[in-house]
This record gives C-alpha cells, sequence and structure tokens, in this order.
C-alpha cells in the first residue's frame, strides 16, 4: 500500500514520541508488524523537534504527560513548522479538558491507553491511516468547492451550495447582495449558519429539505412546497429585524458527484417581495368588490345604453323575485309598471347625456309575483375607454321595509332596557367577586409574612415594590427600608452588573421560572449566598412588568459544599495518577509478555504465561472500574432526556430495540447513561439468544416506572438480589452493582421482576418530583 501523502514511497513514515521507553518499544513493534509503516521514536518531545524534520512524516504519534513538554504543546509547535501534518494523542490521561484542549489545538485524533493491547494497536494503526486519507480528501474537496463556487458566483439568482454535511461550498455574489453579507463569513461553516441571515436562527431550510425531506416540516414552513424528482421549489414569509416581511421564492435539488454519488444541494433564492404584493393588491380588490356586491343588502345592477341588463346581482331574486340569469339580456322597462315606464326611461336618458353624473330616483317595480315595491335607484353612466357613454350602472334598495326597520328599531330600544338590567346584576356579581378577592389576598398575605423565605416583587429596573418581614432576620434590613430602592443594594459590588444583565435577559426569556445564586451583604457588612428562585409576571396586556419570587440564605450551606468539593477534588487527584501509573504499567506487563509468548519455544511456559495475562487483565479491569466508580456523585443531579439517552446505545445488529420513552425528563447522575449501557450489557453476556429489548414507562400513585426488559433467559429466582452484589457474576461482577449505586443517588430504585425462562424485567422506581413529560420533537 502506498500512502496518497508520501510521494510514491513503499512505507508510511511515522514519528512516535513518549517518555515511558517500554510502552514506545511495544508500541513500534505493533506497527511495523503492521508492514506498513517505518517509525522513529523518541523519549523526548524537544529532542524529536531538535533531532529531525517534522514534516518529512506523514503522521505523528504523542504522549500526553511527559517530563519536558507535554503533548499539547508539542503538539503547537508541530502546528508552527509543520502545518497540518495528521497528530493523535496517544494517552493514559482521559480528562475532558485535555480532550477538549487536544482538539482545539488542532489534534486529528485521541485515543486513550488502557485495554487489549492489540485492539488498542490496531485501532491506533485504522486512526493513523484514517488521518493520512483524510487529509488528501480535504485537499481534493477544496479544489473542487472553489471550481463549483466559481460558477455559481456568476448566476444571476441568490445562490449557495452544501455538501452532505451541511458545509456552505458556495456564496455567490447575488446572495452577498440579498444578505448583506461576505461569503468569507459563510463559507466552510455548518449548522445552519446559513439560515441566519433569512431567519435569525439556525435551522433547517429548503436546501436541507432535499437532502432529508419532511412533509410537516414543509407544511408548517412554507406557503406551498412542490416537488419534481429530487428538485424542491417553495415559497415562505420571512420576518425582518425591523418587523418588515420580505417573500422568498426558492429552488433547492441536490448535487452529484461524477461517480453519481449524492455530494450536496444547491438552492437558488429570489425576493418576490413586490410581486406578490402586487398580485396580493389585486386580489384584495377583486375580493373587496366582489364581496361588497355579493353581500350587498342592495341589488348592483349594470344595463347599456338600450335599457338591457347587462349585469344584475344575486339580491334581485330575494327583493323582486327574478333570477339574474332570467333578467341579463332583458330590458330594465319590464320591471317597472307602464304608467312610469316612460317616465323612467326618459330619466336614465337624460342622466346618460350628463357624463359622470350620479342621479337618485324612487320608481315602483312589479316583483315576479305581482305585487308592488318601491325601489330607491342610484345610478351613473359609464364609459369606454374613448369616453364615449355606453350605458349604466348603479344600486337598487327595496324602501318598502322602512317601516318594518322603525318597528325592529323599538324593539332594539326595549332589548337595551333588558339589557341594562342584566348588566346590573352582573355588577353585584362583580362587587361579590372583589369582596372574595380581598379575602383571599388576606390569606396570602399571611403566608408570605411568615414564611422561613424572603418573598420579594421588583419592577423591571430592579426596584422593590415589596419584600416580607423575614428580610430583616436574613440580611439586616427592615422591609420599609428597601422599598423603592434597587435590589443591587442588598449586593456585592461584584455581583450588581451581573444580577442587572439577568433582569434584562430574563425578562424577555421565554422561559418562566428561573433558579440561580448571586452574593449578597448583610446589613452590618457581612458576606452572604442567597438563592433566588423568580418568575416573570405581567399587566392585563400581557407586558412583563416585573419578577416576583423567593430568597432563601444558602451561605452555611455552599461552604459545607465547598469543604466537601476540596477534599473530593484532592482524593481524586491522588487516584487518578495512581491509576494512571498502574495502567502505564499493566499495558507495558501485557506488551512485554505477549512478546515473551510468542518468543517462547516452551508450551509449558507459554501456558503460565497466559495465567499471567489473563490475572493482569483482571487487574486492569477493577483498576478501570475505580475510574468509572469514582465518578458518582461528583456533579450536581440533572434533567437528562430519557430517549435521547437510550438512542446512544449501540445494539448489536439482530436485536429490535423497542423504546416508548419519548418526552420524558428524569432528574438524575450525569452517569444515568452507564445504567442502560450496563443493563445491555448484561443481556448480551448472559441473556442468551436475546433478539429483543424493550423499554417502557407508566406512571403509578407513588411515582413513574421504568422498564427494561429483554426476551433472554432471565435471571433464577435465588439470585434476583444477588446480581446488584458487588463481585457477583461471571466476569468482574460490578455492572449491576454500579447500577443500583448511580440510580441510589437520587433515590431511584431498581429491582429485577421476570420470570426465570422469559427474560430480564429491571423495574426502576422514580420517586415524584424527579421525573416530568416535555413534548416530544
Amino acid at each position: 500500500m502506498k500512502s496518497p501523502l508520501t510521494g510514491g514511497r513503499t512505507l508510511i513514515p511515522v514519528l512516535y514520541v513518549d517518555d515511558e521507553s517500554d510502552l514506545l518499544e511495544v508500541g513500534r513493534l505493533f506497527l511495523e508488524e503492521d508492514g506498513k509503516f517505518s517509525v522513529d521514536t523518541f523519549t523526548s518531545a524537544k529532542e524529536a523537534l531538535e533531532a529531525v524534520k517534522v514534516r518529512r512524516y506523514d503522521a505523528i504519534i504523542s504522549d500526553y504527560r511527559m517530563h519536558d513538554m507535554d503533548g499539547i504543546e508539542f503538539l503547537k509547535a508541530v502546528r508552527c513548522i509543520a502545518g497540518d501534518v495528521p497528530f493523535i494523542l496517544f494517552t493514559g490521561r482521559g480528562r475532558e479538558e485535555v480532550v477538549i484542549e487536544a482538539i482545539n489545538n488542532g489534534a486529528d485524533f485521541y485515543l486513550q491507553k488502557g485495554g487489549d493491547s492489540e485492539a488498542l494497536f490496531a485501532e491506533l494503526i485504522h486512526k493513523i491511516k484514517k488521518a493520512i486519507e483524510r487529509r488528501q480528501a480535504l485537499f481534493d474537496l477544496r479544489n473542487s468547492e472553489q471550481r463549483l463556487a466559481d460558477i455559481i458566483n456568476f448566476l444571476p439568482d441568490a445562490t449557495f451550495a452544501i455538501n452532505t454535511s451541511g458545509i456552505v461550498i458556495a456564496w455567490n455574489r447575488a446572495m452577498e447582495v440579498m444578505t448583506g453579507t461576505n461569503a468569507a463569513d459563510f463559507l466552510g461553516k455548518g449548522g445552519y449558519e446559513y439560515a441566519i441571515p433569512f431567519y435569525g436562527t439556525r435551522r433547517p431550510i429548503l436546501i436541507d429539505l432535499v437532502l432529508a425531506p419532511d412533509e410537516r416540516f414543509e407544511r408548517e414552513k412554507y406557503l406551498y412546497a412542490t416537488r419534481e424528482g429530487t428538485t424542491l421549489t417553495a415559497e415562505t414569509v420571512v420576518v425582518k429585524p425591523d418587523g418588515s416581511t420580505v417573500n422568498l421564492w426558492g429552488k433547492a435539488s441536490r448535487l452529484y458527484d461524477k461517480n453519481g454519488n449524492l455530494a450536496g444541494a444547491i438552492e437558488s433564492i429570489r425576493d418576490v417581495t413586490d410581486l406578490r404584493r402586487a398580485e396580493e393588491a389585486i386580489r384584495e380588490s377583486e375580493e373587496r368588490f366582489r364581496a361588497i356586491i355579493e353581500t350587498s343588502p342592495d341589488i348592483i345592477w349594470e344595463i347599456d345604453t338600450e335599457g338591457m341588463f347587462r349585469y344584475i346581482s344575486q339580491r334581485a331574486t330575494e327583493i323582486i323575485g327574478y333570477r339574474p340569469e332570467e333578467l341579463v339580456g332583458q330590458s330594465i322597462a319590464t320591471l317597472i309598471p307602464e304608467n312610469t315606464r316612460p317616465y323612467i326611461m326618459q330619466e336614465l336618458a337624460r342622466h346618460g347625456r350628463s357624463k359622470g353624473s350620479l342621479f337618485t330616483i324612487e320608481v315602483p317595480v312589479l316583483h315576479k309575483e305581482g305585487h308592488n315595491l318601491l325601489i330607491e335607484i342610484r345610478s351613473s353612466p359609464f364609459t369606454d375607454e374613448d369616453g364615449v357613454m355606453i350605458g349604466h350602472r348603479g344600486m337598487a334598495r327595496d324602501i318598502t321595509e322602512r317601516k318594518k326597520a322603525r318597528e325592529e328599531l323599538r324593539g332594539a330600544y326595549e332589548q337595551l332596557n333588558a339589557a341594562d338590567g342584566e348588566l346590573r346584576r352582573q355588577y353585584k356579581e362583580l362587587v361579590q367577586s372583589e369582596l372574595q378577592i380581598r379575602e383571599s389576598e388576606g390569606r396570602f398575605r399571611s403566608i408570605v409574612e411568615t414564611s422561613p423565605d424572603m418573598i420579594w416583587e421588583i419592577d423591571m429596573q430592579g426596584m422593590f415594590r415589596y419584600i416580607s418581614p423575614r428580610v430583616t432576620e436574613i440580611l439586616g434590613y427592615f422591609p420599609e427600608e428597601l422599598i423603592g430602592r434597587s435590589v443591587t443594594n442588598l449586593l456585592t459590588d461584584e455581583a450588581r452588573p451581573y444580577i442587572m444583565e439577568r433582569i434584562a435577559r430574563d425578562g424577555a426569556s421565554e422561559e418562566s421560572m428561573f433558579t440561580f445564586e448571586v452574593p449578597a451583604r448583610h446589613k452590618d457588612g457581612r458576606d452572604l449566598v442567597i438563592e433566588i428562585r423568580s418568575s416573570l409576571f405581567t399587566d392585563s396586556d400581557r407586558n412583563v412588568t416585573g419578577f416576583r419570587g423567593v430568597a432563601r440564605d444558602v451561605t452555611e450551606k455552599k461552604k459545607s459544599e465547598e469543604v466537601v468539593r476540596r477534599a473530593r477534588r484532592k482524593l481524586t487527584l491522588m487516584t487518578g495518577i495512581t491509576r494512571h501509573d498502574i495502567l502505564n504499567n499493566i499495558m507495558a506487563v501485557l506488551g512485554l509478555l505477549r512478546q515473551v509468548k510468542k518468543d517462547s519455544p516452551v508450551p509449558e511456559m507459554t501456558a503460565f504465561i497466559e495465567k499471567l495475562e489473563r490475572r493482569t487483565k483482571l487487574i486492569r479491569q477493577q483498576i478501570e472500574f475505580t475510574r468509572i466508580y469514582e465518578k458518582l456523585g461528583t456533579q450536581d443531579p440533572c434533567w437528562q432526556d430519557l430517549h435521547a439517552l437510550i438512542s446512544r446505545l449501540q445494539v448489536p445488529f439482530g436485536i429490535a430495540l423497542s423504546d416508548t420513552s419519548a418526552g420524558i425528563e428524569i432528574l438524575s447522575d450525569m452517569m444515568l447513561w452507564n445504567v442502560f449501557e450496563n443493563l445491555l450489557d448484561n443481556s448480551m453476556r448472559h441473556g442468551g439468544d436475546v433478539t429483543e429489548i424493550k423499554i417502557s414507562t407508566w406512571e403509578t400513585g407513588s411515582g413513574l416506572v421504568v422498564m427494561y426488559e429483554d426476551n433472554g433467559i432471565g435471571i433464577p429466582a435465588d439470585e434476583k438480589e444477588k446480581i446488584f452484589e458487588r463481585g457477583y457474576g461471571k466476569n468482574t461482577g460490578l455492572g449491576l452493582f454500579l447500577v443500583r449505586e448511580i440510580l441510589a443517588l437520587t433515590g431511584i430504585a431498581i429491582h429485577e421482576t421476570g420470570q426465570p425462562g422469559r427474560g430480564v424485567r429491571f423495574e426502576m422506581a422514580i420517586p415524584k418530583g424527579s421525573y416530568r413529560f416535555t413534548k416530544s420533537i
């Protein structure tokens, strides 16, 4: 195999630096045994930098903790000298901050020592090859993306493109003009960065829907969406920061590489606001006039110069008994009694000669059934585009109903009198309700003033509107000393900017409850720590006008927690150093035993060495368990999405996992995921031919039950409690012991209730207050 970055050399040159020479030698033997690497080793990072040119290596491996220069410092030096040469941090240190610092400084991979040597170095070889191949692939990808960006930049519509990972690979000039941004601010960025100029937040948009269709999202976020193959056309309305709206039309399609593989997607966006506004104005005008005509209580009509109906509204049927289709094409004279017909026709002709004049006349009209009506006609002539009169149009109103209208008005007056009596009755009820409210206020005031905590209320400027008498015992002030003064008077100088910023931020938040701690100062000068629990309150128009809540002195509690935290930190540091050194020595021992076993010609010696290996690995497992057990209870319990935790489980192929826990959060230790990981491991190791795992939940009178079950061989009746004891079992006997310990930290009990031969059934009892239901997403 030839490395894509070695210029055709047969072996891949690798630099390996570690201040433990035994491990360094074992590592070199494993890597060169693969047959594809040439390994140079150094026990000092500084010596490696001084002795060789790091640019000539295709990959560099380094320990983290070394005597003259640690792995992070070595990484920084390599990045300055050799640029993006693949760098792998290979160490026994597993702290999160070390991992974060390594990644932030450009490490390609982080691999922790420990475990089976063969598997560990196989993984290291895989990481080296992957880093080298990825470096070459990135170089080729950049060239391809640049060519695509040049083509897209000439398109007249605002256009951009992303790869299958959602990274922006093109952002043309028209897009810069539309969004007021620079392409450099978006190229190479992902995480829906491209949605911010349009929506002010990160979210999927049209381009994402061609890669991952979501019909529900399309319906909710777009006015319409049309698919043609892998092309999606849609339109949406976007609200700008100033409150105005724009209509955006977009067309997105998938991109494929030369081999027909999906490479990403491209979208063109066009501002169609003016077009839609013009269309909407026309549509509104048409609908407005149509609604006026169709809903008008009067007849709307149009005749030509000969008096022939060209149009008459549906209202004619109700007023004069004729359907519109019976009158269109007929003369208006047919509706007028013969004795007044000449006069009416003469008036229409006379007013028609006066262009643009509006006239009103009252005429008798024959109903289709033969009775007379009195109709008020308001009419004006209309002309063609050359100004020639071509007819009349207007309104006709039946005024025979005016008498009935007067009678209805009299009836309405009587109804008003009756309504006045009802209003008086409602007023009496309102007065009674106010008295009840005052009684309720009295009860609540008694509760507030006898509470062991301070009850308070402030406005949006942080000025006290109320504070309970408890403040005198906790902070030394009388309530009347604080009303109308700023809450910052009770805080230390350092806390004052924070609390004002917190008031502004929480006041604009969509959340309704807030809990935090602030340093406060007693009237006599003593410093205290106060726990604040607050919520927003609004006026009658639902505008936020301030905060109210409770405040509790937690000074002594915080001091006790700090003492415990310091002691735990020292203990953790010492055990971590000891464990690291022991595991390094175990790894070296296993590596040397492997080499000795490989070179030993004596079968008896080989069997003896294998026993030593098994015992050493058992020691390593027990030491590794201390790493996990040490973390128990080191962090405060937090709310965790149960369904999200379960979805992270690595379920082996061929096993069906059923989970109905969506929408539930549990307040528990941060190691809750390890509970389900160990239960899954227990099923795989001891359940026999397990093919199905179910996780379900239900509420009881005392709380929530979370059940884990499989269809394996189950647990014998006499072992149902023993399996949770430390050391019990066929392997380390630590898995289920750890499960019960993790759950017990937050008051969660676990029991095995399954039937032997029909699978395990672990029931976890979550107490009330330690779970909550959320919306499923």
